[in-house]
Protein backbone atom coordinates (compact mmCIF):
# COMPACT_ATOMS: atom_id res chain seq x y z
CA UNK A 1 0.00 0.00 0.00
CA UNK A 2 1.44 3.57 -0.84
CA UNK A 3 2.11 5.35 1.89
CA UNK A 4 0.71 9.14 2.05
CA UNK A 5 3.43 11.96 1.81
CA UNK A 6 2.86 14.34 4.89
CA UNK A 7 0.73 16.92 3.27
CA UNK A 8 -1.27 14.56 2.18
CA UNK A 9 -2.59 12.79 5.78
CA UNK A 10 -3.41 17.07 5.59
CA UNK A 11 -5.42 17.17 3.27
CA UNK A 12 -7.31 14.92 3.80
CA UNK A 13 -7.77 15.59 7.77
CA UNK A 14 -8.05 19.18 7.25
CA UNK A 15 -11.23 18.24 4.41
CA UNK A 16 -12.87 16.13 7.81
CA UNK A 17 -12.28 18.68 9.79
CA UNK A 18 -13.84 21.04 7.66
CA UNK A 19 -17.12 19.16 7.31
CA UNK A 20 -16.79 18.42 10.94
CA UNK A 21 -16.99 22.18 12.00
CA UNK A 22 -19.17 23.45 8.86
CA UNK A 23 -22.56 21.26 8.59
CA UNK A 24 -23.90 21.25 5.18
CA UNK A 25 -20.97 23.50 3.35
CA UNK A 26 -18.35 22.09 0.78
CA UNK A 27 -15.28 22.63 0.57
CA UNK A 28 -12.72 22.71 -2.12
CA UNK A 29 -8.73 21.14 -2.33
CA UNK A 30 -6.27 22.84 -3.79
CA UNK A 31 -4.14 20.41 -5.11
CA UNK A 32 -1.66 20.95 -8.15
CA UNK A 33 0.13 19.04 -10.78
CA UNK A 34 1.99 16.11 -9.12
CA UNK A 35 0.71 16.30 -5.80
CA UNK A 36 -0.99 13.23 -5.96
CA UNK A 37 -4.88 14.45 -6.70
CA UNK A 38 -5.70 10.57 -7.73
CA UNK A 39 -4.61 9.33 -4.11
CA UNK A 40 -6.28 11.78 -1.88
CA UNK A 41 -9.24 11.12 -4.01
CA UNK A 42 -8.81 7.10 -3.76
CA UNK A 43 -8.00 7.75 0.27
CA UNK A 44 -10.61 9.44 1.47
CA UNK A 45 -13.13 6.79 -1.30
CA UNK A 46 -11.67 4.19 0.94
CA UNK A 47 -12.17 5.83 3.95
CA UNK A 48 -15.46 6.62 3.54
CA UNK A 49 -16.58 3.28 2.35
CA UNK A 50 -15.35 1.29 5.11
CA UNK A 51 -17.02 3.45 7.77
CA UNK A 52 -19.95 1.81 7.36
CA UNK A 53 -21.71 -0.68 5.35
CA UNK A 54 -23.74 1.45 3.30
CA UNK A 55 -22.03 4.63 2.62
CA UNK A 56 -21.81 5.13 -1.41
CA UNK A 57 -19.35 7.56 -2.94
CA UNK A 58 -19.80 9.12 -6.59
CA UNK A 59 -16.78 10.84 -8.15
CA UNK A 60 -17.66 13.00 -11.13
CA UNK A 61 -15.34 14.32 -13.48
CA UNK A 62 -15.28 15.52 -17.33
CA UNK A 63 -12.61 13.46 -18.68
CA UNK A 64 -12.54 9.64 -19.76
CA UNK A 65 -8.99 9.92 -18.97
CA UNK A 66 -9.59 11.29 -15.41
CA UNK A 67 -12.26 8.72 -14.77
CA UNK A 68 -9.41 5.77 -15.36
CA UNK A 69 -6.70 7.19 -13.66
CA UNK A 70 -8.94 8.07 -10.34
CA UNK A 71 -10.40 4.22 -10.44
CA UNK A 72 -6.87 2.72 -11.13
CA UNK A 73 -5.36 4.52 -8.63
CA UNK A 74 -8.02 3.56 -6.10
CA UNK A 75 -7.42 -0.36 -7.53
CA UNK A 76 -3.95 0.35 -6.71
CA UNK A 77 -4.13 1.13 -2.91
CA UNK A 78 -7.16 -1.37 -2.61
CA UNK A 79 -7.89 -3.63 -4.95
CA UNK A 80 -11.25 -5.03 -3.47
CA UNK A 81 -12.48 -1.93 -3.49
CA UNK A 82 -16.52 -2.00 -4.96
CA UNK A 83 -15.80 0.29 -7.37
CA UNK A 84 -17.37 0.93 -11.24
CA UNK A 85 -17.43 2.99 -13.93
CA UNK A 86 -20.38 5.07 -15.85
CA UNK A 87 -18.41 6.17 -19.05
CA UNK A 88 -20.05 5.93 -22.77
CA UNK A 89 -16.51 6.86 -23.69
CA UNK A 90 -14.97 4.16 -21.81
CA UNK A 91 -18.25 1.91 -22.32
CA UNK A 92 -18.91 0.95 -18.99
CA UNK A 93 -22.06 1.40 -17.57
CA UNK A 94 -21.43 0.35 -13.61
CA UNK A 95 -24.45 1.76 -11.46
CA UNK A 96 -24.77 -0.32 -8.52
CA UNK A 97 -21.32 0.15 -7.19
CA UNK A 98 -20.90 1.55 -3.88
CA UNK A 99 -18.08 3.39 -5.57
CA UNK A 100 -18.83 4.72 -8.96
CA UNK A 101 -16.28 6.75 -11.37
CA UNK A 102 -18.47 8.86 -13.56
CA UNK A 103 -18.23 11.01 -16.50
CA UNK A 104 -21.12 13.50 -16.19
CA UNK A 105 -22.14 13.85 -19.45
CA UNK A 106 -23.11 10.08 -19.16
CA UNK A 107 -24.24 10.26 -15.62
CA UNK A 108 -26.44 13.15 -16.09
CA UNK A 109 -28.69 11.33 -18.23
CA UNK A 110 -29.18 8.08 -15.41
CA UNK A 111 -29.11 10.43 -12.26
CA UNK A 112 -32.80 9.77 -11.96
CA UNK A 113 -32.34 5.92 -11.54
CA UNK A 114 -29.62 6.29 -9.47
CA UNK A 115 -29.69 5.24 -6.30
CA UNK A 116 -28.41 8.50 -3.55
CA UNK A 117 -24.90 8.99 -2.67
CA UNK A 118 -23.38 10.30 0.69
CA UNK A 119 -20.33 11.83 -0.79
CA UNK A 120 -19.84 13.59 -4.31
CA UNK A 121 -15.86 14.00 -5.22
CA UNK A 122 -15.43 16.52 -8.23
CA UNK A 123 -12.56 16.26 -9.87
CA UNK A 124 -11.62 19.14 -11.44
CA UNK A 125 -13.42 21.31 -9.68
CA UNK A 126 -12.89 24.94 -11.80
CA UNK A 127 -15.67 23.34 -14.46
CA UNK A 128 -18.27 23.66 -12.40
CA UNK A 129 -20.68 26.68 -13.21
CA UNK A 130 -23.06 27.42 -10.87
CA UNK A 131 -25.78 28.46 -13.50
CA UNK A 132 -28.65 26.13 -13.19
CA UNK A 133 -28.66 24.51 -16.28
CA UNK A 134 -25.55 23.10 -16.34
CA UNK A 135 -24.81 19.11 -15.97
CA UNK A 136 -23.33 19.55 -12.62
CA UNK A 137 -25.67 21.78 -10.96
CA UNK A 138 -28.58 18.99 -11.96
CA UNK A 139 -26.54 16.10 -10.98
CA UNK A 140 -26.62 17.84 -7.74
CA UNK A 141 -30.21 18.85 -7.32
CA UNK A 142 -31.26 15.77 -8.13
CA UNK A 143 -28.69 13.73 -5.68
CA UNK A 144 -29.46 16.25 -3.01
CA UNK A 145 -33.05 15.44 -3.20
CA UNK A 146 -32.40 12.29 -2.74
CA UNK A 147 -30.08 12.21 0.16
CA UNK A 148 -29.86 16.30 1.70
CA UNK A 149 -26.73 15.19 3.86
CA UNK A 150 -24.82 14.55 0.92
CA UNK A 151 -21.54 16.06 1.42
CA UNK A 152 -19.31 17.38 -2.29
CA UNK A 153 -15.66 18.18 -2.01
CA UNK A 154 -14.03 19.62 -5.02
CA UNK A 155 -10.06 19.10 -5.99
CA UNK A 156 -8.36 21.47 -8.48
CA UNK A 157 -5.55 23.19 -9.32
CA UNK A 158 -7.04 26.69 -10.40
CA UNK A 159 -10.06 27.17 -8.17
CA UNK A 160 -10.85 30.17 -10.29
CA UNK A 161 -13.02 30.70 -13.41
CA UNK A 162 -12.15 33.39 -16.47
CA UNK A 163 -16.00 34.58 -15.39
CA UNK A 164 -17.14 34.63 -11.96
CA UNK A 165 -13.21 34.25 -10.37
CA UNK A 166 -12.99 32.10 -7.33
CA UNK A 167 -15.28 29.07 -7.66
CA UNK A 168 -16.03 28.91 -3.96
CA UNK A 169 -17.84 31.72 -1.86
CA UNK A 170 -21.20 33.31 -1.17
CA UNK A 171 -24.24 31.72 -3.48
CA UNK A 172 -21.29 28.95 -5.14
CA UNK A 173 -21.47 25.48 -4.99
CA UNK A 174 -18.59 25.25 -2.86
CA UNK A 175 -17.98 27.46 0.17
CA UNK A 176 -13.91 27.68 0.98
CA UNK A 177 -10.86 26.26 0.77
CA UNK A 178 -9.94 23.51 3.42
CA UNK A 179 -6.75 22.63 2.29
CA UNK A 180 -4.35 24.09 0.01
CA UNK A 181 -1.33 22.57 -1.77
CA UNK A 182 1.10 24.73 -3.44
CA UNK A 183 3.27 24.90 -6.03
CA UNK A 184 5.96 26.45 -4.43
CA UNK A 185 6.35 23.33 -1.85
CA UNK A 186 6.07 21.03 -4.33
CA UNK A 187 8.94 22.08 -5.81
CA UNK A 188 10.45 23.33 -2.79
CA UNK A 189 10.37 19.40 -1.65
CA UNK A 190 11.35 17.87 -5.06
CA UNK A 191 7.98 16.30 -5.73
CA UNK A 192 7.66 18.47 -8.83
CA UNK A 193 10.79 19.91 -11.14
CA UNK A 194 11.61 23.54 -11.26
CA UNK A 195 9.82 25.73 -14.11
CA UNK A 196 12.07 28.36 -16.59
CA UNK A 197 9.70 30.07 -18.11
CA UNK A 198 10.81 32.24 -20.73
CA UNK A 199 9.12 34.94 -23.29
CA UNK A 200 9.69 33.76 -26.83
CA UNK A 201 12.17 36.21 -28.49
CA UNK A 202 9.17 37.00 -31.04
CA UNK A 203 5.77 37.58 -29.51
CA UNK A 204 2.20 37.58 -30.13
CA UNK A 205 1.02 41.32 -30.83
CA UNK A 206 -2.48 40.90 -29.21
CA UNK A 207 -3.47 44.70 -28.63
CA UNK A 208 -6.08 44.19 -31.62
CA UNK A 209 -7.39 41.18 -30.86
CA UNK A 210 -10.96 41.06 -29.18
CA UNK A 211 -12.23 39.40 -26.01
CA UNK A 212 -15.35 37.86 -26.84
CA UNK A 213 -18.61 37.27 -24.44
CA UNK A 214 -16.49 34.58 -22.28
CA UNK A 215 -13.51 36.24 -21.65
CA UNK A 216 -11.24 34.63 -24.17
CA UNK A 217 -9.47 35.96 -27.09
CA UNK A 218 -11.80 36.24 -30.40
CA UNK A 219 -10.53 32.80 -32.11
CA UNK A 220 -10.91 34.32 -35.85
CA UNK A 221 -8.92 37.04 -35.02
CA UNK A 222 -6.60 35.33 -32.77
CA UNK A 223 -5.94 32.87 -36.27
CA UNK A 224 -5.06 35.49 -38.87
CA UNK A 225 -2.28 36.62 -36.08
CA UNK A 226 -0.82 33.51 -35.07
CA UNK A 227 -1.23 31.35 -38.45
CA UNK A 228 1.16 34.04 -40.54
CA UNK A 229 3.83 31.83 -42.05
CA UNK A 230 6.54 34.61 -40.16
CA UNK A 231 4.93 33.43 -36.54
CA UNK A 232 4.68 29.76 -37.64
CA UNK A 233 7.88 29.76 -38.66
CA UNK A 234 9.53 31.88 -35.34
CA UNK A 235 7.58 29.10 -33.20
CA UNK A 236 9.29 26.55 -34.88
CA UNK A 237 12.98 27.72 -35.19
CA UNK A 238 12.64 28.93 -31.32
CA UNK A 239 11.72 25.39 -31.02
CA UNK A 240 14.38 23.39 -32.15
CA UNK A 241 16.85 26.01 -31.07
CA UNK A 242 16.15 25.86 -27.17
CA UNK A 243 15.09 22.09 -27.36
CA UNK A 244 18.51 20.67 -28.62
CA UNK A 245 19.22 19.55 -25.21
CA UNK A 246 15.62 18.62 -24.31
CA UNK A 247 14.37 14.95 -23.97
CA UNK A 248 10.55 15.43 -25.11
CA UNK A 249 8.72 18.64 -26.62
CA UNK A 250 4.62 19.54 -25.77
CA UNK A 251 3.90 22.48 -28.15
CA UNK A 252 0.56 23.88 -27.43
CA UNK A 253 -1.35 25.12 -30.91
CA UNK A 254 -4.47 28.06 -30.96
CA UNK A 255 -6.11 25.44 -33.55
CA UNK A 256 -6.55 22.76 -35.87
CA UNK A 257 -4.94 24.74 -38.76
CA UNK A 258 -2.45 26.00 -36.59
CA UNK A 259 -0.92 22.70 -35.31
CA UNK A 260 -0.94 21.52 -38.75
CA UNK A 261 1.15 24.66 -40.13
CA UNK A 262 3.63 23.87 -37.29
CA UNK A 263 4.07 20.22 -37.98
CA UNK A 264 4.49 21.46 -41.59
CA UNK A 265 7.22 23.67 -41.38
CA UNK A 266 9.25 21.31 -38.92
CA UNK A 267 9.13 19.12 -41.68
CA UNK A 268 10.33 21.26 -44.29
CA UNK A 269 13.32 22.06 -41.87
CA UNK A 270 14.08 18.59 -41.96
CA UNK A 271 12.48 17.26 -38.73
CA UNK A 272 9.91 14.67 -38.76
CA UNK A 273 9.93 13.61 -35.05
CA UNK A 274 6.40 15.57 -34.57
CA UNK A 275 2.57 14.52 -34.76
CA UNK A 276 -0.43 16.44 -33.65
CA UNK A 277 -3.30 15.34 -31.15
CA UNK A 278 -6.61 16.90 -31.50
CA UNK A 279 -9.63 16.11 -30.79
CA UNK A 280 -10.33 14.38 -33.55
CA UNK A 281 -7.20 12.01 -33.66
CA UNK A 282 -8.87 8.58 -33.49
CA UNK A 283 -8.67 7.12 -29.99
CA UNK A 284 -6.19 4.01 -30.90
CA UNK A 285 -4.04 6.64 -32.32
CA UNK A 286 -4.14 8.79 -30.39
CA UNK A 287 -2.90 6.44 -27.09
CA UNK A 288 -0.16 4.96 -29.71
CA UNK A 289 0.88 8.66 -30.26
CA UNK A 290 0.89 9.61 -26.67
CA UNK A 291 2.76 6.25 -25.34
CA UNK A 292 5.62 6.94 -28.02
CA UNK A 293 6.22 10.42 -26.48
CA UNK A 294 6.28 8.80 -22.91
CA UNK A 295 8.49 6.21 -24.30
CA UNK A 296 10.92 9.04 -25.91
CA UNK A 297 9.90 7.51 -29.51
CA UNK A 298 8.80 10.38 -30.81
CA UNK A 299 10.19 14.06 -29.88
CA UNK A 300 7.52 16.38 -30.30
CA UNK A 301 3.31 16.47 -29.44
CA UNK A 302 1.67 19.10 -31.13
CA UNK A 303 -2.01 19.17 -29.47
CA UNK A 304 -5.12 21.64 -29.53
CA UNK A 305 -7.05 21.55 -26.45
CA UNK A 306 -6.40 18.16 -25.20
CA UNK A 307 -3.48 17.51 -23.30
CA UNK A 308 -4.34 19.83 -20.42
CA UNK A 309 -5.70 17.77 -17.57
CA UNK A 310 -5.23 14.31 -16.78
CA UNK A 311 -2.19 13.96 -19.40
CA UNK A 312 0.94 12.85 -17.47
CA UNK A 313 4.59 12.51 -19.41
CA UNK A 314 7.34 13.10 -16.70
CA UNK A 315 9.96 12.88 -19.08
CA UNK A 316 8.12 15.90 -20.89
CA UNK A 317 10.92 18.79 -20.16
CA UNK A 318 9.96 21.44 -22.45
CA UNK A 319 6.49 23.06 -22.74
CA UNK A 320 6.14 25.37 -26.06
CA UNK A 321 2.60 27.78 -25.50
CA UNK A 322 2.33 28.69 -28.85
CA UNK A 323 -1.04 30.09 -28.19
CA UNK A 324 -2.45 32.97 -26.04
CA UNK A 325 -5.46 33.00 -23.34
CA UNK A 326 -6.97 34.92 -20.94
CA UNK A 327 -7.64 31.78 -18.88
CA UNK A 328 -5.18 31.56 -16.03
CA UNK A 329 -6.50 28.23 -15.08
CA UNK A 330 -5.75 27.31 -19.01
CA UNK A 331 -2.38 28.88 -18.71
CA UNK A 332 -1.28 26.99 -15.00
CA UNK A 333 -2.75 23.09 -16.84
CA UNK A 334 -0.32 23.69 -19.66
CA UNK A 335 2.55 24.72 -17.76
CA UNK A 336 2.07 21.90 -15.25
CA UNK A 337 2.19 19.43 -18.06
CA UNK A 338 5.85 19.91 -17.54
CA UNK A 339 6.97 19.97 -14.27
CA UNK A 340 6.39 16.22 -12.92
CA UNK A 341 9.91 14.49 -11.93
CA UNK A 342 11.64 12.63 -13.98
CA UNK A 343 15.57 10.58 -14.01
CA UNK A 344 18.38 13.20 -14.88
CA UNK A 345 15.49 16.13 -14.91
CA UNK A 346 16.70 19.33 -13.94
CA UNK A 347 13.89 21.56 -14.55
CA UNK A 348 11.10 22.32 -17.60
CA UNK A 349 11.44 25.11 -19.94
CA UNK A 350 8.76 27.20 -21.15
CA UNK A 351 8.59 28.88 -24.18
CA UNK A 352 5.93 31.18 -24.24
CA UNK A 353 4.82 32.85 -27.63
CA UNK A 354 1.42 34.35 -26.45
CA UNK A 355 2.62 36.85 -23.45
CA UNK A 356 0.70 34.54 -21.17
CA UNK A 357 3.00 34.92 -18.35
CA UNK A 358 2.70 39.15 -18.52
CA UNK A 359 -1.07 38.18 -18.42
CA UNK A 360 -1.37 35.69 -15.41
CA UNK A 361 1.97 36.28 -13.48
CA UNK A 362 4.77 33.37 -12.61
CA UNK A 363 3.72 30.21 -11.16
CA UNK A 364 4.37 31.61 -7.86
CA UNK A 365 2.92 34.87 -8.06
CA UNK A 366 -0.66 33.99 -9.76
CA UNK A 367 -3.03 36.73 -10.72
CA UNK A 368 -6.19 35.34 -11.92
CA UNK A 369 -7.94 37.12 -15.23
CA UNK A 370 -11.42 37.84 -14.54
CA UNK A 371 -13.55 39.42 -17.43
CA UNK A 372 -17.10 40.39 -16.96
CA UNK A 373 -19.61 39.75 -20.06
CA UNK A 374 -19.87 41.48 -23.09
CA UNK A 375 -17.47 41.66 -26.03
CA UNK A 376 -14.42 44.01 -25.30
CA UNK A 377 -11.66 45.30 -27.84
CA UNK A 378 -8.32 45.55 -26.06
CA UNK A 379 -7.76 49.38 -26.52
CA UNK A 380 -3.63 48.97 -28.02
CA UNK A 381 -3.23 52.08 -25.77
CA UNK A 382 -4.09 51.58 -22.55
CA UNK A 383 -0.76 50.25 -20.89
CA UNK A 384 -1.16 46.33 -20.15
CA UNK A 385 -0.97 45.92 -16.80
CA UNK A 386 2.17 43.63 -16.49
CA UNK A 387 2.05 40.80 -14.10
CA UNK A 388 5.64 39.42 -14.88
CA UNK A 389 8.42 40.69 -15.81
CA UNK A 390 10.60 39.56 -19.10
CA UNK A 391 14.54 39.85 -18.72
CA UNK A 392 15.51 41.75 -21.77
CA UNK A 393 18.61 40.19 -21.94
CA UNK A 394 17.84 36.42 -21.20
CA UNK A 395 14.61 36.25 -21.59
CA UNK A 396 13.81 34.35 -17.92
CA UNK A 397 10.21 35.98 -16.54
CA UNK A 398 10.12 37.07 -13.53
CA UNK A 399 8.02 37.59 -10.83
CA UNK A 400 7.00 41.41 -10.51
CA UNK A 401 8.34 42.36 -7.52
CA UNK A 402 12.26 41.24 -8.27
CA UNK A 403 14.90 43.79 -9.17
CA UNK A 404 17.19 41.55 -10.74
CA UNK A 405 17.14 38.77 -13.35
CA UNK A 406 16.56 35.15 -11.28
CA UNK A 407 18.78 34.00 -14.23
CA UNK A 408 21.53 36.12 -15.11
CA UNK A 409 21.44 38.57 -12.57
CA UNK A 410 20.34 41.66 -14.87
CA UNK A 411 19.02 44.67 -13.03
CA UNK A 412 15.48 45.70 -14.18
CA UNK A 413 14.85 49.28 -15.27
CA UNK A 414 13.65 51.70 -12.45
CA UNK A 415 9.84 52.58 -13.44
CA UNK A 416 8.89 55.83 -13.97
CA UNK A 417 7.58 56.99 -10.43
CA UNK A 418 6.55 60.17 -8.90
CA UNK A 419 8.56 60.84 -5.94
CA UNK A 420 6.09 63.33 -4.06
CA UNK A 421 3.73 62.63 -1.80
CA UNK A 422 1.70 65.73 -2.71
CA UNK A 423 0.93 63.79 -6.19
CA UNK A 424 -1.70 62.27 -4.75
CA UNK A 425 -3.52 65.87 -4.70
CA UNK A 426 -4.73 67.79 -7.87
CA UNK A 427 -3.43 67.34 -11.26
CA UNK A 428 -0.18 65.89 -10.92
CA UNK A 429 -0.89 62.24 -10.64
CA UNK A 430 -1.69 61.53 -14.48
CA UNK A 431 -3.49 58.26 -15.78
CA UNK A 432 -1.68 54.94 -15.23
CA UNK A 433 1.00 56.97 -13.55
CA UNK A 434 2.70 55.24 -10.71
CA UNK A 435 4.09 57.03 -7.73
CA UNK A 436 6.88 55.74 -5.65
CA UNK A 437 6.01 56.48 -1.27
CA UNK A 438 8.34 55.38 1.27
CA UNK A 439 6.86 53.35 3.94
CA UNK A 440 7.45 54.84 7.62
CA UNK A 441 5.55 52.41 9.34
CA UNK A 442 3.34 49.17 8.62
CA UNK A 443 0.04 48.67 11.42
CA UNK A 444 -2.19 45.49 11.16
CA UNK A 445 -5.11 44.46 12.85
CA UNK A 446 -8.68 42.57 12.45
CA UNK A 447 -11.30 43.52 10.07
CA UNK A 448 -14.99 42.09 9.15
CA UNK A 449 -15.74 43.28 5.66
CA UNK A 450 -18.96 44.24 4.56
CA UNK A 451 -19.64 40.33 3.64
CA UNK A 452 -18.65 39.30 6.99
CA UNK A 453 -15.60 37.86 6.27
CA UNK A 454 -12.59 37.78 8.64
CA UNK A 455 -9.45 39.70 7.18
CA UNK A 456 -6.33 41.31 8.18
CA UNK A 457 -6.14 45.00 7.65
CA UNK A 458 -2.64 46.22 6.90
CA UNK A 459 -1.98 49.81 7.18
CA UNK A 460 1.35 51.51 5.37
CA UNK A 461 1.91 54.69 7.19
CA UNK A 462 3.51 56.68 4.51
CA UNK A 463 4.39 60.49 5.83
CA UNK A 464 0.91 62.33 6.41
CA UNK A 465 -0.73 59.39 4.20
CA UNK A 466 -2.11 55.70 4.86
CA UNK A 467 -2.43 53.17 2.07
CA UNK A 468 -4.72 50.46 3.21
CA UNK A 469 -4.34 46.31 2.25
CA UNK A 470 -7.03 44.39 3.23
CA UNK A 471 -6.53 40.03 3.53
CA UNK A 472 -9.22 37.94 2.96
CA UNK A 473 -7.76 35.50 5.66
CA UNK A 474 -10.68 32.47 4.18
CA UNK A 475 -9.38 32.52 0.71
CA UNK A 476 -6.76 31.39 -2.47
CA UNK A 477 -5.12 34.86 -2.65
CA UNK A 478 -5.45 35.73 0.90
CA UNK A 479 -3.10 32.67 2.13
CA UNK A 480 -1.12 33.37 -0.79
CA UNK A 481 -1.12 37.21 0.25
CA UNK A 482 0.07 36.23 3.83
CA UNK A 483 2.76 33.79 2.23
CA UNK A 484 4.08 37.01 0.66
CA UNK A 485 4.75 38.42 3.66
CA UNK A 486 6.60 35.70 4.82
CA UNK A 487 3.44 34.65 7.26
CA UNK A 488 2.75 31.11 8.39
CA UNK A 489 0.06 31.63 9.97
CA UNK A 490 -4.02 31.62 9.16
CA UNK A 491 -5.78 32.11 12.63
CA UNK A 492 -5.71 36.15 13.05
CA UNK A 493 -4.84 36.07 16.56
CA UNK A 494 -1.56 33.91 15.21
CA UNK A 495 -0.85 36.51 13.28
CA UNK A 496 -1.37 39.43 15.19
CA UNK A 497 1.44 38.06 17.68
CA UNK A 498 3.52 37.30 15.53
CA UNK A 499 3.27 40.69 13.04
CA UNK A 500 7.38 41.28 13.76
CA UNK A 501 8.31 38.14 11.51
CA UNK A 502 6.53 39.89 8.39
CA UNK A 503 8.49 40.98 5.35
CA UNK A 504 8.07 45.12 5.25
CA UNK A 505 8.03 47.22 2.61
CA UNK A 506 10.68 49.96 2.06
CA UNK A 507 8.40 51.76 -0.73
CA UNK A 508 5.31 51.33 -2.07
CA UNK A 509 4.80 51.78 -6.29
CA UNK A 510 0.96 52.75 -6.25
CA UNK A 511 -1.75 54.04 -8.72
CA UNK A 512 -4.62 56.45 -8.20
CA UNK A 513 -7.78 54.51 -8.75
CA UNK A 514 -10.89 56.79 -7.92
CA UNK A 515 -10.29 58.26 -4.80
CA UNK A 516 -8.27 55.42 -3.34
CA UNK A 517 -4.62 54.06 -3.93
CA UNK A 518 -4.05 50.57 -5.52
CA UNK A 519 -0.52 49.58 -4.14
CA UNK A 520 0.85 48.28 -7.97
CA UNK A 521 4.55 47.24 -6.53
CA UNK A 522 6.13 46.40 -2.74
CA UNK A 523 9.72 47.41 -3.00
CA UNK A 524 11.00 44.87 -0.31
CA UNK A 525 14.54 45.97 1.88
CA UNK A 526 17.47 45.49 0.48
CA UNK A 527 20.02 43.13 2.75
CA UNK A 528 23.83 43.15 2.31
CA UNK A 529 25.90 41.04 3.57
CA UNK A 530 29.92 41.29 2.91
CA UNK A 531 31.59 38.49 2.90
CA UNK A 532 35.82 37.88 2.76
CA UNK A 533 37.41 35.20 0.12
CA UNK A 534 39.50 32.67 2.30
CA UNK A 535 40.79 31.31 -0.91
CA UNK A 536 42.12 34.36 -2.72
CA UNK A 537 43.52 37.48 -1.34
CA UNK A 538 42.31 39.40 -4.03
CA UNK A 539 38.75 39.16 -4.10
CA UNK A 540 36.11 39.51 -1.72
CA UNK A 541 32.41 39.29 -2.02
CA UNK A 542 28.73 39.87 -1.18
CA UNK A 543 25.36 38.73 -1.00
CA UNK A 544 22.78 41.55 -1.70
CA UNK A 545 18.85 40.09 -0.60
CA UNK A 546 15.83 41.94 -2.34
CA UNK A 547 12.88 40.07 -0.66
CA UNK A 548 13.18 36.59 -1.46
CA UNK A 549 15.80 36.91 -4.23
CA UNK A 550 19.70 36.66 -3.42
CA UNK A 551 21.95 38.39 -6.19
CA UNK A 552 26.18 37.64 -5.42
CA UNK A 553 28.40 40.08 -6.59
CA UNK A 554 32.32 40.21 -6.52
CA UNK A 555 34.97 42.82 -5.75
CA UNK A 556 37.85 43.96 -7.90
CA UNK A 557 41.21 44.43 -6.07
CA UNK A 558 42.91 43.63 -9.04
CA UNK A 559 46.10 46.77 -9.49
CA UNK A 560 44.99 47.48 -13.21
CA UNK A 561 41.49 48.44 -11.75
CA UNK A 562 42.07 52.31 -10.44
CA UNK A 563 39.07 52.58 -8.16
CA UNK A 564 39.39 50.58 -5.41
CA UNK A 565 36.43 47.93 -4.54
CA UNK A 566 34.76 48.01 -7.24
CA UNK A 567 31.53 45.53 -7.60
CA UNK A 568 31.18 43.07 -10.17
CA UNK A 569 28.46 41.78 -11.72
CA UNK A 570 27.19 37.76 -11.62
CA UNK A 571 29.64 37.09 -14.55
CA UNK A 572 33.04 38.80 -12.61
CA UNK A 573 32.95 42.00 -14.90
CA UNK A 574 33.68 44.84 -13.02
CA UNK A 575 30.95 47.10 -13.33
CA UNK A 576 33.07 49.92 -13.91
CA UNK A 577 36.00 48.70 -16.13
CA UNK A 578 36.88 46.14 -18.58
CA UNK A 579 39.15 43.94 -16.09
CA UNK A 580 38.31 40.58 -14.22
CA UNK A 581 39.13 39.49 -10.32
CA UNK A 582 40.13 36.00 -11.70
Amino acid sequence: MLELRPYQKEAIQATYDYWNNNVGINPVVVAPTGSGKSLLIAQICEDVVKSDDYSRVLMLTHSSELIDQNFKELKGIWSEAPAGIYSASLKKRELKNRIVFAGVQSFVNVVDKSEPFDLIIIDEAHLVNNKAETRYKKVFDVLLQKNELTKIVGFSATPYRLSGGNIYGKNKIFCGVSYEITLKYLIDNGFLCMPITKGALKQYDLSNVSIKSNGEYNDIELARIVETSELVEAVVNETLEMGKDRKAWLVFASSINHAEKIKECFNNKGFNSVEIVTGETLKDKRAKLLQDFKNNTLKCVINVNVLTTGFNAPICDMVVIARATQSTSLYVQMIGRGLRTYPDKENCLIIDFGRNTLTHGTLDNIVPVVIGNGTKKKDKNLEEEIKAKECFKCHRLNEKSVSHCVECGEEFPIRKVTHSEKAYDGNMFGDGELIEWEVKDVKYMSYISKNGNECLKITHVCGLHLVNEFIVLNSYFGRKQLREIKCNYTNIEDILSHVKEFEVPIKLLLKKEGKYMKIEEKILKKEVVEHSCLGCINMSYRTEKVGYKSIEKYRCDELKCDLEYEWLNEKNECEKHDCLSF
